[in-house]
């Protein structure tokens, strides 16, 4: 496997043998920054997400259509009540 660097919106061309990752929180919610594009662009792993019970250290992979994304639980809330950066990298 190969990771890939790339500058630009990687939502504009979307490749179907890419495994797209993002960092998630525990609580389901992709609702700031990147994890609302990817909400938007894979919607099937966003319900998965939500409906499954997240803890953090937490990672799998999602089917969206013929996507694949990779959550890798972070944090157990969001926003302003997220992990400190500290625990997180723990």
């Amino acid at each position: 496997m190969k990771i890939l660097f790339k500058k630009g919106n990687m939502f504009e061309n979307l490749d179907s043998g890419v495994i797209y990752l993002h960092s998630c929180n525990a609580m389901g919610h992709w609702g700031a920054g990147v994890a609302t594009e990817f909400r938007k662009n894979f919607r099937e792993a966003y319900t998965s997400h939500r409906n499954m019970s997240n803890k953090t250290g937490d990672g799998y992979i999602l089917q969206s259509g013929e996507y694949k994304v990779a959550c890798l639980i972070t944090s157990k809330f969001y926003g302003k009540f997220k992990d400190p950066p500290k625990k997180i990298l723990t």
